[in-house]
């Protein structure tokens, strides 16, 4: 049980730490990060392998040493998984946040007026309105 713990922690920490200690290189045409990469290749060759020795008729592998590794390519599969769509999602907010702002600056949220609110925007008013 602690191999099969050992491998599920190991399968995360190889992608979050070449995440964090890899100053986030990207590859590709600075299209996917490596670590995202690295994690899905370790998760597809540690199932691949896990699978192909399950199938065969004699297992090279204890039984124990097989659900270890099967940990290890699972999670690390699912880790650079998503390190890959996160990625890919902060991509395209921050592309849309960009594109609608007309002065050309990202807003910090500390402009020079202080927000006010209007007393119709506080009580009175329906918060559904019927179109």
């Amino acid at each position: 049980m602690w191999k099969t713990a050992l491998g599920s922690g190991i399968g995360v920490a190889i992608p979050i730490g070449v995440e964090y200690f890899g100053k986030v290189r990207k590859v590709f045409d600075n299209k996917i990060k490596l670590s995202g990469l690295l994690g899905v290749g370790i998760g597809a060759v540690g199932l691949g392998v896990s699978a192909y020795n399950k199938m065969t008729g004699k297992p090279s592998m204890a039984a124990e040493d097989r659900e270890a590794l099967t940990a290890l390519g699972g999670s690390s599969l699912a880790t650079g998984l998503a390190i890959i769509i996160l990625d890919e999602l902060r991509k395209r907010k921050l592309y849309e946040f960009r594109r609608t702002t007309s002065t050309g600056r990202l807003p910090t949220g500390l402009e020079e007026k202080p927000l006010t609110i209007k007393e119709s925007e506080v009580a009175g008013e329906p918060l559904l309105v019927e179109v």
